[in-house]
């Protein structure tokens, strides 16, 4: 499992190069790619999977001076298989450190007929200089071939982040979903405390989080504690508790995904 994580990851890497390369020599243009893009590098450890590795990229392009597009890719290891995603957030910049738009992700299971997708709205809002609230709503629907029926569910997120200082940043995450069907029937959650420590200035980040993830009802699974350890780069300019921050990646299926339940 371990090898198959960090393949993964190389190759989503490998992918991204050619369009995150350039986004350090345009990050000063009006329109284009600004704010630069994400590579991320986290392995998860559960209670009862041990490690799971994943890699993401995200790119933001500025469409007019008030509204925006930002494109994700992400790679994520499960006891099923790679579970690949693409997400596309489009947003309006009212004013400086708030925006707000739709989105939209697809995600498939790597040689199995397993495809997943959501779409939803979400903002983020600057309450302070270094601090930033970001909340979001959605539905979604996941089909396999071989199942007579689609699992559709709601789901809920916010996020909370501050920096401390230049280096130091800490943040707390929840996403709560509802999955009502006959065949199965359940809430699940995740919850993360979160810490990124900044030792060469924004662009490199180290980061760790403690957290729990749980699935709740007539169909549940017991909850399971989760550790997360992660490296990422970020291309271009990055302001803390801004409109450049980026949206979170959706992950309402992750309490399944966790588990093997496809």
């Amino acid at each position: 499992m371990a090898t198959r994580s960090a393949l993964s990851a190389a190759l989503l890497l490998v992918s991204l190069a050619p369009c995150l390369a350039p986004v350090t020599a345009v990050a000063q243009s009006s329109l284009g790619i600004t704010s630069g893009g994400l590579v991320s590098i986290t392995v998860t450890s559960s209670e009862s999977e041990g490690a799971l590795g994943a890699a993401a990229g995200w790119v933001d392009v500025t469409i007019t001076e008030a509204h925006g597009m930002q494109l994700g890719s992400a790679l994520t290891d499960t006891p099923a298989g790679v579970l690949g995603h693409l997400d596309m957030h489009l947003y309006m910049t009212p004013r400086p450190g708030h925006k707000y738009g739709l989105y939209g992700q697809v995600s498939d299971l790597d040689n199995a007929h397993f495809t997943l997708g959501a779409v939803g709205a979400e903002a983020i809002f600057a309450i302070g200089p270094e601090t930033a609230i970001e909340g979001r709503g959605g539905i979604g629907i996941a089909k396999r071939s071989s199942a007579p029926t689609s699992l559709d569910f709601i789901f809920v997120g916010a996020a909370l982040s501050h920096d401390v200082s230049d280096r130091l940043g800490l943040g707390f995450a929840i996403e709560i979903a509802e999955f009502d069907e006959t065949a199965l029937r359940a809430y699940g959650y995740t919850a993360m405390a979160e810490a990124e420590y900044r030792p060469l200035g924004r662009a490199l980040s180290l980061t760790a989080g403690v957290g729990i993830s749980g699935l709740e009802g007539r169909d549940g699974r017991p909850s399971e504690a989760l550790l997360q350890l992660g490296m990422r780069y970020t291309f271009g300019a990055r302001t803390a508790g801004s409109a450049r921050r980026p949206f979170r990646r959706a992950d309402p299926y992750s309490p399944l995904a966790l588990r093997g339940l496809f």
